[in-house]
């Protein structure tokens, strides 16, 4: 009997963790892209537009 446990378990364990794996991962990945990508956009206009004010000051 014990074998057959000690199979069973060999056998369930990894598919149930490759599963979940499979079904969590692509979710966190696909959630997190888009909020990178927005926040990168975002720090990105705000730098932008503080290293212009100096120079539109000196312009003006």
């Amino acid at each position: 009997m014990a074998a057959a446990i000690t199979s069973t378990i060999a056998t369930a364990v990894p598919t149930t963790i490759a599963t979940a794996v499979a079904t969590t991962v692509p979710t966190t990945i696909t959630a997190a892209v888009p909020t990178t990508i927005t926040t990168g956009c975002t720090i990105g206009r705000t730098r932008q537009g503080q290293s212009q004010h100096p120079y539109n000051g000196l312009l003006h």
